[in-house]
């Protein structure tokens, strides 16, 4: 996940990596999932690859474990997200058994961000039904959680900087940075959040398709499109993050043929608001609408 921000403006933008990306890794004569250039502890590799299959440079790392998410989430006593149906992730340990509005500690956040096998009880059939999204549906709830952790750390003033200190202080013995990330950028970082205005924050993915690559299915970026060179230009600097925003359509998104997607009730948009650049956010799968609140 990569966030550009322009604290002249307040203004901020974040986009996504599917993990099964499939994309020449940086220092090899080999193609493979993007995730295989992640190292833990060493990031160069993964900055590289970005950087020579779509031309973003990366300024600072930040690498967030399990226990930092959960200390995280934890210090704002919680994220809240609306759910119509009961709601699973056999894999994760995902469980939410009625709908409504469940508000997630650490430990179910991290299942919940983590689901890539996210089911939801049809009240029509009785049975569970799949999110057929799959990774690109957990990216969509990855950052719209994001969106719902930042609102809520503004409302319990997680931003000030006393506070703001003590918790990035907590969670350094989870996280990595690079060494130009210091605890006063950081503050400076929070200081820019805390002026970030939510419909100021926008949300992106590399727009892929499926591939047979060997015995593995893979996701081919797809780079030619309009939308994606316009959501390209805006994370390599060379277009503005946002203009005047407009409120989303309620147009559904168009889910695969199998399995069958949530009704579309629960199914976000792929138009939203237009920036100056004219990059779309292309939300996928299943997702809690923006405008419910807990």
């Amino acid at each position: 996940m990569i966030m550009r921000v322009d604290p002249a403006t307040s203004q901020a933008a974040v986009l996504s990596f599917p993990r099964d990306l499939w994309v020449p890794i940086h220092g090899t004569d080999t193609e493979n999932r993007i995730n295989s250039a992640y190292v833990r502890n060493k990031p160069n590799t993964l900055i590289r690859t970005i950087y020579d299959n779509f031309g973003i440079g990366i300024d600072h790392f930040i690498q967030v474990d399990f226990c930092a998410f959960k200390t995280l989430v934890d210090a704002v006593g919680g994220v809240a997200i609306p759910f119509e149906y009961p709601t699973r992730d056999t894999h994760t340990g995902l469980s939410v058994p009625a709908p409504g509005c469940f508000n997630l500690s650490g430990d179910h956040a991290l299942a919940y961000v983590r689901s890539r096998h996210y089911e939801y009880l049809s009240p029509k059939t009785g049975k569970w039904v799949e999110d057929g999204f799959a990774d690109l549906g957990r990216i969509s709830r990855q950052q719209d959680f994001l969106r719902r952790v930042v609102a809520k750390a503004l409302a319990t003033g997680v931003y000030t900087p006393s506070i703001a200190r003590g918790l990035i202080r907590t969670a350094q013995q989870y996280v990595v940075t690079d060494p130009d990330l210091t605890l006063q950028k950081m503050l400076e970082f929070a200081g820019v959040i805390k002026a970030l205005d939510q419909g100021n924050l926008r949300t992106y993915q590399i727009e892929v398709k499926s591939e047979t690559r060997g015995a593995n299915l893979v996701l081919i970026p797809r780079m030619n499109g309009g939308n994606m060179q316009a959501v390209i230009s805006v994370f390599r600097g060379r277009a503005p993050l946002l203009e005047t925003p407009k409120e989303p359509s309620n147009a559904p998104v168009a889910a695969p043929a199998a399995p069958a997607a949530a009704p579309a009730t629960t199914t976000a948009t792929t138009a939203a608001p237009q920036g100056g650049d004219g990059a779309e956010e292309n939300v996928k799968g299943i997702v809690p609408p923006r405008d419910v609140r807990c």
